[in-house]
């Protein structure tokens, strides 16, 4: 492994660890929203990295196969707390959706050439005394 991809690794594994998404919260401009999520079917484990902009845009990546490989995401949270995204890697886009749910899980879907990813759970908040499955 190079110094580059090292040093990009490093970086977004420390990221990754430091934040939690949280959409339920009223959070604008600038938040980081970071979280890992298990494999699914036959989909891989993969780790997010999302900054969210003015608006409700969102902007990052994410990654797979020990963030070896990696995807540019973009796209938009709206005030339904839908979420589009589209992801870009290796000139092939895959479309991403999903729900930030009041129950606390964040559900994403994600379609594109050789990927099929549907109802990817991830939680984004919890509150005390409760249990999210």
């Amino acid at each position: 492994m190079n110094l580059k991809k090292l040093a990009v690794t490093t970086a977004c594994g420390a990221l990754l660890a430091g934040a939690s998404w949280s959409i339920a919260a009223a959070q604008g401009a600038g938040t980081v929203y970071a979280f890992h999520s298990g494999p699914t079917g036959g989909c891989p484990t993969l780790d997010w990295h999302i900054v969210r902009g003015d608006n409700g845009e969102l902007n990052g990546m994410v990654s797979w196969d020990g963030m070896k490989s990696m995807a540019h995401v973009s796209g938009v949270v709206g005030p339904d707390k839908l979420i589009k995204m589209s992801a870009k890697a290796a000139g092939r886009t895959a479309i991403i959706t999903g729900d930030a749910r009041n129950d606390g899980w964040l559900i994403l879907n994600i379609k594109g050439e050789h990927i099929d990813c549907q109802g990817i759970k991830v939680p984004i908040w919890r509150t005390s005394g409760t249990t999210n499955q």
